[in-house]
């Protein structure tokens, strides 16, 4: 026959056993947290804003790569401007102008630019020129 303290570690007095499965139990909900942590740690975005999201590294490959992609973007914005004017008698200077207003109003590699200008204006401040 089965006794109740078989079953219920706590009525025999035996809380050796109970501390056990407790410990255990506290050490496997902390190890499923740390989990649950470390697979959405990348995934929380605090705003909207695409530049404040990015990392150190992430800035400094823009900046590096700030001509490249600077060129690919004005003639993207350009093949644009000039396929959106059907006008066959528009200049190509209205076109120029269209497409560098374009880019500075719309182009997410002018904030890059923004800081290349601001270390040029910081080097030159420090040697006085």
């Amino acid at each position: 026959m089965v006794q109740g303290y078989d079953y219920r570690p706590e009525i025999s007095g035996n809380s050796m056993n109970t501390d056990k499965v407790d410990r255990y139990n506290v050490a496997q909900m902390d190890l499923f947290k740390n989990k649950v942590f470390l697979e959405n740690r990348n995934k929380v975005k605090l705003d909207n804003n695409e530049f404040m999201n990015l990392t150190i590294q992430d800035i400094y490959n823009n900046i590096m790569n700030l001509i490249p992609n600077l060129y690919n973007d004005y003639h993207k914005k350009y093949l644009e401007v000039s396929l959106k004017n059907t006008d066959k008698f528009i200049s190509d200077n209205i076109i120029v102008k269209e497409t560098i207003m374009s880019m500075i109003f719309n182009n997410k590699n002018i904030v890059y630019l923004g800081i290349v200008i601001i270390f040029i204006s910081f080097f030159l401040y420090m040697i006085n020129l």
